[in-house]
This record gives C-alpha cells, structure tokens and sequence, in this order.
C-alpha cells in the first residue's frame, strides 16, 4: 500500500510559503469567534474599588451600539449594587450627602453600567432634569424636601445636586474607558500578531490550505 505523505507547517516555519501563513492566520481569527478570553480581564475599569469582569457587552456594529455592563458581586446587596465606602471617596462625595439617598449601580438595556442617586423611590437627577443650579452660597432652601426630613438631615439642597452631577459624569466617564479597553483588547485578539503569538504557544501545525493538521 502506498503511504502518502502530508506536508506540515508551523506558523515560525522559516520556509512557511506565505499564502500558507496568511490563510492559517485567517482560519485562527474565524476560530476565536466564540471566545471571549480577551473580556476575561478585571481590571478593565481602571478603578480598584470597581473591579471585576464584565459580565455583559456588545462590541458589534449594530443598532443597538456598542456597551459593556459590569455585576459588581463583591457589592450586590438584595438585588440592588449598593455601592462601598470606598467607591464613595473615589467619587467625592461628602458623606454629609451620601447619607441622603441610597447609591446605586444599574445596568439598563444596552447601555454601559451607570448609577443613580434614589430617595423615596426617585431618581433624584431625573427630578432635577436640566435645572441650572443657583450660586451654592446665596441659596439656602433645599431643592427637594423627602418625607423622612423632620431633622433636616435629608434635605437634597442644590449643591447636593450638583455633587451628584459631577459623581455621575465621573462614572460614565469611566464606563467609557472601560469600553475603550474592552474594544482595544478584542481588536488585538484577532490581530495577525496575537494569531501568531497563539500559534506559536499552542504549537499548532497547518496544512498546505492552511488548515489546522
């Protein structure tokens, strides 16, 4: 019986012809459709107190838009994020105003992890909408009275408010970033350099179609 023999090329092969190189290059890219490796890092945010992997995303070009979605576990409270100490002075704010609502991270759908500030129910910037804040020093009565302000303590004054403001943009931006990070480590997942530096671990072995022996 007449044996037959069947060329062999590793990716490094010095005499790879280059149209084998190419086409296994392209058969490893279609091959990590399905792997997510490149999201498995959790330090995407940049934020010691935020980190974690991200448990949803979209990274695709569709209508819906690109997202990333985190499930803070080590925070998760009930089923709500209810947010630590130490996320509290990363977003600097005073805990004379933390103590008058209740922080929370929330994914909505199709959209980066965000937070909002809730008092009764209500999310506090959603009632303040697109109110232009007066000189802190000048305005004394509060924005927002809740029913558990007999004391004084829960009273949402303007300045309350714009902390807010300013904490929100912070974690947005930062949401932002952390999608940025997300993008970057998925395009360098299937760059020619990452296919051959995976090829190379592995030791993979390809045919003359290119295709994985």
């Amino acid at each position: 019986m007449r044996e037959m023999t069947v060329q062999v090329w590793k990716i490094d092969d010095e005499d790879i012809p280059d149209d084998v190189k190419e086409r296994a290059i392209e058969n490893i890219r279609n091959n990590k459709s399905d792997d997510h490796w490149y999201a498995e890092d959790e330090g995407m945010t940049g934020v010691e107190c935020l980190m974690g992997f991200p448990k949803y995303w979209n990274i695709g070009y569709t209508q819906g838009g690109n997202y990333i979605q985190f499930e803070f576990e080590d925070i998760k409270n009930g089923g709500m994020y209810i947010v630590s100490e130490s996320v509290r002075q990363w977003l600097d704010i005073p805990s004379s105003t933390w103590n008058k609502f209740d922080t929370e991270i929330v994914n909505y759908e199709n959209c980066n992890t965000t937070i909002r500030f809730m008092c009764d129910g209500e999310n506090l910037l959603e009632i303040a909408g697109n109110t232009i804040l007066p000189d802190r020093r000048w305005n004394l009565k509060p924005f927002i009275e809740t029913e558990f302000s007999e004391e004084g303590e829960n009273r949402i004054y303007y300045w309350d408010i714009e902390i807010m403001r300013k904490a929100k943009e912070k974690f947005d931006d930062t949401m932002d970033k952390a999608l940025d990070n997300l993008v970057k480590s998925y395009e360098y997942s299937i760059s020619d350099e990452c296919c051959i530096e995976d090829a190379i671990a592995n030791e993979w072995e390809f045919d003359n179609s290119g295709n994985f022996a």
